[in-house]
């Protein structure tokens, strides 16, 4: 008889991947479960299966294996309300009733720091109340999200903040002079791909109790600091445009509850994370 399933990962973007890659690596049996029907496996690990499966149909889901351990590292394809809703609302309903009666070890939902809106510069815990902001539709719907999933199975909840790295980062925009100087008195909170794929890998192997991690990195940065340090290695003869200097906006996040558990940068800051990222830009 087949070993049953050690991990099902919910999400087969390059968070998804990475993260089977990890637990293969712990030589644990691995589902990925892709809504995409073209999508081809990174290995040929014979502990490594693709799941098709949508989240936003019941069917799909239902049909899904038990596993020791659920990840949950999605993204909707459009970033409009309806696409929100299906999926945060409607898939992880599907999913919350797929673990009430798989019964998993423990479950890891990849959050977002949305949930706490704007605010006005000042810093976040984990303690900090999300205060619903009037029209601000995607911080209920993941908040909502969390305590769909958190309500159906021991749940560690992981609010990341941007996530950059190999891919996901503005210096092609800088180099062309078209990225957005819009709001750049507001904080940002910053994650390296690679720090977040080792925090949820943290979660995976227990060592996060149950509940919600604040996943940022050490530096919260003002968005006009950040894009002029990517500026002047990639493009110093931008012009920055003159903006009115207003009081800071946005939060700073603190990720001093998950250090506290044990867990350590590779990337404490933008800058430090960047430096490879450059580099292997040519930059």
């Amino acid at each position: 008889m087949n070993r049953p399933l050690d991990v099902i990962i919910f999400g087969s973007g390059a968070i998804g991947g990475r993260i089977a890659a990890f637990a293969l690596q712990e030589g644990q049996r691995v589902a990925l479960c892709s809504r995409n029907p073209g999508f081809k496996c990174m290995s040929s690990d014979d502990n490594l299966q693709l799941i098709p499966c949508d989240i936003t149909i019941a069917s799909d889901v239902n049909a899904v294996p038990k596993a020791n351990i659920i990840v949950i590292a999605v993204a909707p394809e459009h970033r409009d309300r309806t696409s929100y809703e299906h999926l945060y609302i409607q898939g992880m309903n599907h999913i919350a009733d797929y673990l009430k009666q798989s019964v998993p070890t423990r479950c890891v939902l990849v959050s977002s720091t949305g949930v706490w809106g704007s605010c006005n510069g000042e810093w976040v815990t984990e303690d900090s109340k999300s205060c619903p902001e009037k029209g601000n539709w995607r911080q209920k719907i993941l908040l909502e999200a969390e305590n769909i999933i958190a309500g159906a199975a021991n749940t560690i909840v992981l609010r990341s903040g941007g996530i950059y790295g190999q891919g996901r980062h503005p210096l092609k925009r800088i180099k062309e002079g078209t990225v957005s100087w819009n709001d750049v008195n507001q904080y940002i909170n910053l994650i390296h791909e690679s720090d977040l794929v080792q925090c949820i890998a943290y979660a995976m192997l227990g060592k996060l109790s149950m509940g919600v991690f604040i996943a940022v990195d050490d530096e919260p940065v003002l968005r006009r600091d950040y894009l002029t340090f990517l500026r002047e290695r990639v493009n110093p003869n931008l012009k920055i445009p003159s903006t009115r200097q207003i009081s800071a906006s946005g939060k700073r996040c603190s990720n001093q509850k998950l250090k506290d558990s044990g867990f350590c940068f590779q990337y404490p800051n933008f800058r430090v994370g960047y430096a490879q990222i450059l580099k292997a830009e040519g930059l």
